[in-house]
């Protein structure tokens, strides 16, 4: 019976993650410059002064959003947890590598937390050592980790990537989204 539902269980994760990256494929921005458009109205003068520089852009690109949205789409503890970090952690570097970090990305990762419920927030209290740590063991040892993300359903293969950034874009992921 546990055997039934176990496979049940991994049933459930392919066909979520199927639908994630298919829903993903047809979302992500057609250039790493395209970012979550803000609401923010416009300001009514130009700065008085011209030669004061602009605040960094602190907006995230919609494919980064929809992986820290991933992060809270889950309870780490619960059944099937261990793979859903695995497939949290796997988007989060997907996207970092192809990406790159933005410039403001420890004040944009504060941002998307500030917009969470209270219910996300406690799951990304829950989950995030994990998602952290993870991504960062794929970032050093992509080689190590292909086991562990085949079965939790991640195809991508890592050790073709330029994961050098990773490490310092979770370090400023860790500054905006650890309480």
């Amino acid at each position: 019976m546990k055997t039934f539902f176990a496979c049940l269980t991994a049933a459930a994760l392919c066909l979520s993650l199927c639908a994630c990256m298919a829903s993903g494929a047809s979302s992500v921005p057609a250039s790493s410059s395209e970012v979550v458009e803000s609401t923010a109205a416009p300001t009514a003068a130009p700065t008085e002064n011209p030669s004061a520089s602009a605040a960094p852009d602190t907006a995230l690109s919609v494919s980064l959003t929809e992986a820290l949205n991933g992060t809270v789409a889950f309870a780490a503890d619960t059944a099937g947890g261990s793979l859903k970090t695995a497939q949290a952690s796997a988007a989060l570097v997907q996207v970092l590598a192809a990406e790159g970090a933005p410039a403001g990305l420890t004040e944009g990762a504060a941002d998307w937390k500030a917009t969470l419920t209270a219910e996300q927030l406690t799951l990304l209290s829950l989950n995030w050592q994990g998602v952290s740590q993870l991504s960062r063991d794929i970032a050093a040892d992509p080689a190590s980790q292909k086991d562990y993300l085949e079965s939790a359903g991640v195809e991508t293969d890592f050790t073709a990537m330029d994961l050098s950034g990773i490490s310092a874009a979770m370090d400023s992921l860790d500054a905006a989204l650890l309480d």
